[in-house]
Formats: C-alpha cells, sequence, structure tokens
C-alpha cells in the first residue's frame, strides 16, 4: 500500500515538471502583442530602408570678410595689418558706414586706397595695442611708418555698428586733424591725442629733433582731462646765434585752464586769444584758442619763452605762427 502511494506521488511530481506549472508561480506580465493604431507607421523593410528619408536642411549664411567679430584691440590690430599688406579691401571694410559717407578719402574704395598709399606709402610697423585707460571707445597704438624710426602714438576710434566693432575715425588727416564734415563728436583725450601730432608736425619744422624725438602730451589733470607737454626747440634769434626756445602746451576745459583776456582774428571764424609776459610783446607770453567738446569749452594754450617771442618779432601777433599750426586739430 504504501508502495502505491509513493508511486502515485511521484508520477504527480513529475506531470508538473513537464507542464511549466511548478511553483514560484511568475507574475502576471502584459502582452508584448499591440495592436498596431490606424495613425501609426508600420515598421519599414529592409528595402524601405535603402530609400532616405527627407530631410530638413536649414541654410544657415557664411560669414562675410567684413562680420569677423573682433574685439577691439584686434580689430585696430586686424586694420594695420591690412594696410601694410595692401590689401586694402580687408582694411576699408573694416571702416564704419557712417565715415565712408563723411570723409571725401572714405567714399569708395579707390579713394581709401590712394589715401592709405600716401600715408603709408613703404608700409609700417606697430606695438602696444590697447584701450586708452580714461577714454573705453579709443584704441591707442604706437606706429612707425616705413621708411622712419620714429614711433609715434595713434589713436583709434571705434563704434559698435551692427553687432560689431568698426573703425570711427580710421585716421588723423594731415592738415585737417578732424574732418568737419564728420558728424561725431570728439572726446578732449581724442582731440589731444591729435594735438599731439599736430604739435610734431609743426615744431619739427622748426627743429629737426622733433621728427626723432617727438612730443608727448601727458595726462596732467587725471579729474578734468587736462593734458600737458612741454619742450625745448633750437631757434636762430634775430641776431643770427642759436638760442634754446622753451614752449609749453595744456590742453583742457577753460574752467581749469584758465581763459586769456586778448584776442585777435586768427581766422575768418576764429579769435586767437592771448597775454604777453608784463604785457611785453618781446616777453613771450600765453596765445590759443577755444574749441568744444558737449557743452564743455575747451582751450589750447601755448605758452612761448622770449627766444620765440625775439624770432617771431616781425609778426603782428608773436602766437599767430604757432597756433596756425596747431588750429587744424579743432573744427570751428
Amino acid at each position: 500500500m504504501k508502495k502505491l502511494l509513493f508511486l502515485v506521488l511521484f508520477a504527480v511530481a513529475v506531470a508538473g515538471c513537464l507542464d511549466g506549472s511548478s511553483t514560484p508561480t511568475a507574475t502576471p506580465q502584459a502582452s508584448a502583442t499591440v495592436q498596431a493604431s490606424p495613425l501609426s507607421s508600420p515598421l519599414p523593410s529592409p528595402e524601405a530602408t535603402a530609400t532616405p528619408s527627407p530631410t530638413v536642411v536649414i541654410d544657415v549664411p557664411s560669414p562675410s570678410p567684413e562680420a569677423t567679430n573682433y574685439s577691439k584691440e584686434e580689430l585696430v590690430s586686424a586694420y594695420l595689418k591690412a594696410v601694410d599688406s595692401r590689401n586694402f579691401e580687408k582694411a576699408y571694410s573694416l571702416v564704419s558706414r557712417d565715415f565712408k559717407e563723411e570723409d571725401p578719402d572714405a567714399r569708395t574704395l579707390a579713394k581709401f586706397k590712394s589715401r592709405m598709399e600716401k600715408d603709408y606709402a613703404y608700409g609700417l610697423n606697430f606695438t602696444g595695442v590697447e584701450v586708452a585707460k580714461e577714454n573705453d571707445r579709443e584704441v591707442l597704438v604706437k606706429i612707425t611708418k616705413g621708411g622712419s624710426t620714429v614711433q609715434q602714438k595713434y589713436g583709434f576710434i571705434v563704434v559698435f555698428e551692427s553687432g560689431f566693432w568698426k573703425l570711427r575715425i580710421p585716421y588723423p588727416t594731415p592738415g585737417l586733424y578732424y574732418n568737419a564734415n564728420v558728424s561725431f563728436l570728439m572726446r578732449s583725450s581724442e582731440i589731444a591725442r591729435l594735438l599731439e601730432l599736430a604739435a610734431n608736425d609743426y615744431f619739427s619744422t622748426l627743429d629737426s629733433k622733433f621728427k626723432s624725438e617727438p612730443i608727448e602730451l601727458d595726462l596732467f589733470d587725471k579729474a578734468n582731462f587736462v593734458y600737458y607737454a612741454s619742450g625745448i626747440a633750437r631757434l636762430k634769434r634775430s641776431d643770427g646765434l642759436m638760442r634754446d626756445s622753451k614752449f609749453e602746451l595744456t590742453f583742457g576745459p577753460s574752467y581749469t585752464v584758465g581763459g586769456l583776456s586778448n584776442f585777435a582774428d586768427l581766422l575768418p571764424d576764429r579769435k586767437l586769444y592771448f597775454e604777453y609776459q608784463d604785457g611785453i610783446k618781446a616777453q613771450g607770453g600765453h596765445g590759443g584758442f577755444f574749441c568744444y567738446y558737449n557743452t564743455t569749452k575747451l582751450i589750447l594754450k601755448v605758452k612761448l619763452d622770449l627766444n620765440f617771442a625775439d624770432m617771431f618779432s616781425y609778426e603782428d601777433n608773436i602766437f599767430k605762427p604757432v597756433v596756425s599750426g596747431l588750429n587744424k586739430i579743432c573744427p570751428t
């Protein structure tokens, strides 16, 4: 009887193994078969995958040479490198459109090229490109023109135009340092930079040493933007002897620098202001003129000593020759 019961139990166990109903029982899972929705696409066949599906193409225009997003310093460096390598088209593309509309030498690429070929006939070298500490829209650079050993400081004014930095004033113009047609209000620091160039142009005609030892204007009064320079020129007096003649230049707001009590005509539309030392023409003194920035009246004062006075004694006003040479820095 016991043997019979064991055989029955053994048979039941074997049957359970064969039909998969042994414990533990698996938790019911969701069926893997999902009926396709009428909106869904059937899986592609191997043949269908060989045909590329349509692709959405976005046309991103490549940047033009003019649209290089330089920093202020990089802009001036790229401009000067282009001028030096005679790539005038590149240099011209970096100039503000407003300046091109205003300045006769920048109206067309051909005129700009002609101007640059005159200014930099033998190329140039430059160093020390940096944004001016007292003026964040002016980039300073020291330039040595090809064929010369003299290094002079130049200021390039930049503006943000259509998302890119451009040169608003790309060059100082010999003989007309500020183009009266340019509707751009220059700051006193920018005019001071032009004054420095004009002073070297003028005083080097009196003493050639200024070609190799240029005058440098320093920011004398940082709070009021007053600039100052001094120098000694070797001049021939009326007695035929050579004398060292001292001069000083002061430029800044008239309320700081001070005015001058006498005036005469410098140009039909500009007055020359002056004061002789002790009221005596032969003693020298101060002469100068006014120019404007916003509502601030700026004055350039030139101090000449008695040796300068002696040299210009034939003049009705001894300051006129010097001031006439510097007058071009300010528009009337």
